[in-house]
This record gives structure tokens, sequence and C-alpha cells, in this order.
């Protein structure tokens, strides 16, 4: 990041500790899915509309203390590389998701005969 926004040391040291949170947050969320995940208990839908508004949330507060901290310029490419990130993840997500469902497909198929 440091490279790719050219951060001054300022930035650098201020930046520093709002990854690390986030990282330590993500770690903690992915602990917590995985707990549950091994109950075999598939979330409330009122509980996973909270979590995903909470995850909203917590993207909200980062991307405007990123905002803050960097100029429009780095600014700009920030949001532009979180864009691509973000358009990378779905598309491999909806690869899962297909996949998946031709697995399901063949299962089917195999039963039936």
């Amino acid at each position: 990041m440091t490279l790719k926004l050219d951060l001054t040391e300022k930035q650098q040291r201020q930046i520093k500790p709002l990854l690390a949170q986030k990282i330590a947050a993500k770690k903690a969320m992915h602990l917590k899915m995985k707990a549950k995940k091994a109950t075999a208990k598939k979330l409330p839908t009122d509980e996973r509309y909270q979590m995903m508004n909470n995850r909203l949330d917590k993207k909200i507060a980062f991307k405007k203390q990123m905002k803050r901290i960097l100029n429009e310029e780095q600014f700009k490419k920030f949001k532009k590389t979180a864009a691509r990130k973000s358009k990378k993840f779905k598309k491999k997500g909806m690869r899962k998701k297909m996949m998946h469902k031709r697995k399901m497909q063949r299962k089917t198929k195999k039963n039936k005969e």
C-alpha cells in the first residue's frame, strides 16, 4: 500500500494501526464463524442481517478514516484498488457457487440412475 499510494511516513504511522485493527477483527470473525460452522447451526436471518450491517458499518468507518488520512489523489487510487479487489472477490465467489451447483446436479443424476 505504501508504494501503491506513495504514502508519507506520517501517513504510514496513521494507517498501520488501522490495518492491524482491521486484520484482528477479521481473524476474530473468522474464528467465530468457524465455531458456528462446527456446530452446524445456520444463522437466523435477523442475526445474519445484523452481522452484515456491522460489516458494512466497519467498512464505512474504515473508508472515512482513510479519507481523513490520505490526500485526494491517494484516496482515488485507494478506492480504485478496493473496487478491483471487491470485484475479484465476488467473481471468485460466483465461480465457487457454479462449481457447487454442477456438483450437486451430477449427484442427482447419479442417484436417479
